[in-house]
């Protein structure tokens, strides 16, 4: 029985957008008089005017559209969510380039420091500044890049993502909830009602102060729960797995907190001042404070004396064709990996391609390939439709000292938890069972003659695992050895490990012959399976259970 995966937020999306589209169908259409607000410089419904229209149903084209029209409007080219998009770009581009420094790790490092032993105490710190955003001009969709600083800082800390997510998303959400002078809820709300937007504000701060002491006291007790017992965390299951992703490269020793790194953080937390005026007093909104964090990227760049292809990092594929005789083999993914793997040798961490929005077969090997959509329907290269696809491109350091060992009885959790990654991934076909799993693992680390299990692992960060079965092969008259699973994490994959692996098993065992299963379409390990020798039989196999 094929297991369940949970969809993604897109999916997730989508089926709204659709479920949105069939009701349209069936709830009655309305819709009240409208006079213009001189207060608001906008029209506004006039209470007991609703009245029933001719309905506008939805159809697949609408649904279809519903995506490119959240952005700007495709038949006037009124801007929608755009300027929320590019904020987010960046507001992403300065958090990039401020991370860069080393000023933020230093800064947090020093905060940890000082706080040890009473770390959940950045808690109700955290959740006031956010809270303040909120409730000062409605902190949202601003708040999305701290999620990404939060994780590392609160799982340095012993706690979980769980935290740093509560923390961000209660803290803000609870000031915008009692907001007391948000202008974009409560003084178009006042303005509207022809009311001052002071009446009621101490309700407002109430309601503000009372809400953020339960969150926080919510908060802390999650967090003291997950520090003295990891196992009752609601993410325990990938506890090892973000560890090393968020923590994996976090050295021991201190950053230095140097003068310029001082200054870059006084710019970044003056960035967020400056927004804040301008949202609550100055009126402004998108393009306004995505200009503050272009100037302050730019000032950071100057002042930590960054190059300019230290601040550009990223690259344009600018075409990729593949002769109609040749499609439909693959060739488009292998030129993808061939791009990929030029730029992981320089400077480059960042690749945006380009795609017809009707090309369905290139949009699903971008997608194969670990891209994502970043923009649809954008006009590029004159008046040409495209939508953008992009990639963030793992650096590769061959010189990791990768150890390759055999499998422990203490690794069992470990080799547990990655099986279940990589059975339930595209690149194998059966979704297995944790009694299957155990199974395997057993056989691994005790007396079996027939299976071997070994780990990957760099200054005792488990970086993967692999498994061999031995067995002989009539058709080559020697022995064969069967590399049945071979598992990178995802942090750690285009750093030759799996060669690396490759490599032992052919000196280990120098007259035997190699064999593995792959599927066609996993371009990646296609391409590091043939450059270690590996090639395709040119026959099926058959089973019976």
């Amino acid at each position: 029985m094929t297991k369940f995966k949970f969809p993604s937020a897109y999916t997730i999306l989508f089926v709204l957008i659709a479920l949105v589209a069939a009701l349209s169908w069936i709830v009655p259409a309305g819709k009240y008089d409208m006079v213009m607000n001189e207060a608001l410089g906008k029209e506004v419904p006039v209470a007991g005017t609703y009245k029933l229209v001719d309905a506008n149903p939805q159809g697949i084209v609408d649904v279809l559209l519903a995506p490119i029209d959240g952005l700007y409007n495709h038949d006037t080219y009124e801007a929608g969510a755009i300027d929320v998009s590019l904020f987010i770009l960046i507001i992403g581009g300065f958090l990039g380039i401020v991370t860069k420094t080393g000023a933020i790790d230093a800064g947090i490092e020093r905060v940890t420091d000082r706080l040890r032993g009473r770390e959940e105490w950045m808690i109700p710190i955290l959740m006031a500044l956010f809270a303040a955003g909120g409730t000062i001009y409605g902190m949202a969709e601003e708040s999305l890049p701290f999620y990404t600083l939060l994780v590392p800082v609160m799982m340095a800390a012993r706690f979980d993502p769980v935290v740093a997510a509560a923390t961000v998303l209660l803290g803000a959400g609870i000031g915008t909830l009692g907001s007391t002078i948000n202008p974009f809820a409560t003084v178009i709300a006042a303005n509207a009602a022809g009311i001052s937007f002071t009446d009621g504000i101490w309700l407002r701060v109430a309601m503000l102060v009372a809400g953020w002491l339960i969150c926080v006291a919510y908060v802390m007790r999650y967090a003291k729960m997950v520090r003295s017992d990891p196992s009752k965390s609601l993410v325990a299951d990938k506890w090892e797995e973000n560890r090393a992703h968020f923590l994996g490269n976090k050295s021991d020793q201190m950053l230095e907190f140097t003068t310029t790194r001082k200054i870059v953080l006084g710019i970044f937390v003056a960035a967020f001042a400056v927004m804040i005026y301008g949202v609550a007093v100055l009126g402004w909104w998108m393009a306004q404070i995505s200009g503050v964090f272009l100037a302050a990227a730019i000032i950071v760049g100057v002042i930590s004396r960054m190059s300019e292809e230290e601040l550009n990092t990223t690259a344009q594929m600018d075409s990729c064709c593949v002769a109609p005789p040749y499609q439909g083999n693959g060739l488009e993914g292998k030129l993808l990996l061939m791009a990929e793997d030029t730029l992981r040798g320089s400077r480059y961490r960042h690749l945006l391609a380009t795609v017809h929005p009707d090309n369905a077969a290139s949009l699903y090997t971008g997608l194969h390939r670990g891209y994502t959509i970043a923009a649809n329907h954008v006009i590029c290269y004159g008046d040409k439709v495209r939508d953008i696809l992009y990639k963030e491109l793992e650096s590769r350091n061959t010189n990791m000292n990768t150890t390759i060992r055999a499998m422990t009885p203490a690794d069992k959790d470990s080799v547990m938890e990655m099986m279940r990654v990589f059975y339930n991934s595209p690149a194998v076909l059966s979704n297995g069972s944790d009694e299957i799993f155990a199974r395997d693992i057993e056989g691994c680390i005790s007396d079996n003659p027939y299976v071997e299990g070994y780990m990957f692992e760099q200054d005792g960060a488990v970086q993967g695992y692999g498994m061999a079965a031995k067995s002989f092969s009539t058709e080559y008259g020697r022995q064969c050895i069967w590399l049945e699973d071979i598992y990178i994490k995802a942090e750690y994959r285009g750093l030759g490990i799996g060669s690396q692996f490759i490599d032992y098993i052919t000196k280990k065992y120098p007259d035997a012959l190699l064999r593995l299963e792959v599927e066609e379409e996993n371009a990646r390990a296609v391409h590091v399976y043939k450059k270690s020798g590996f090639e395709f039989f040119e026959y099926k196999e058959m089973k019976k259970e």
